[in-house]
């Protein structure tokens, strides 16, 4: 896979996970509803960064790792991650918002290393950044859930 490929395959993982977030803020509770919605919002962000970069370096690139990305991007694991879209319980819908940055972050690592020069590499690293900075703020509503269940 190339370069352009790989990057219409992050894109298409990526409105995923949108739409993913879109509905657990719909169903998690009023905290966890309005951290979504903040990372919703980034999440458009993510994927206008996602656009730029294939309008810039999307051709005449090296091959992507392929077992990597149809590991990542195969239709069972989308379909999986989309049945629990109904999620209520504050808990799971946390752990299924974890997974998807989590996986986001392997993705655009394995496709980071196909990128040609220094401007490539520095837009997915801006892209890569804000993918930990979900993860981390998404761990921490997590770990906040679990200690108001120990003072419960």
């Amino acid at each position: 896979m190339k370069l352009s490929g790989a990057l219409r395959t992050l894109l298409e993982f990526k409105k995923h996970a949108l739409d993913v977030f879109l509905a657990l803020g719909n169903h998690a509770d009023p905290d966890v509803a309005l951290s979504i919605t903040d990372l919703v919002e980034e999440e458009r962000e993510i994927l206008a960064g996602i656009k730029t970069c294939i309008d810039r370096h999307g051709t005449g690139t090296p091959e992507a790792n392929k077992e990597t990305l149809d590991g990542l991007l195969s239709m069972e694991y989308f379909r999986g991650h989309a049945s629990q879209t109904g999620l209520t319980d504050r808990n799971a819908a946390l752990d299924l918002a974890i997974q998807f940055e989590k996986d986001a972050l392997l993705l655009f690592t394995e496709i980071w290393t196909l990128c040609p020069g220094e401007e490539c590499q520095s837009a997915l690293q801006e892209l890569i950044t804000m993918e930990k900075k979900h993860l981390l703020r998404l761990l921490d509503l997590r770990k906040q859930t679990g200690v108001n269940q120990q003072n419960l």
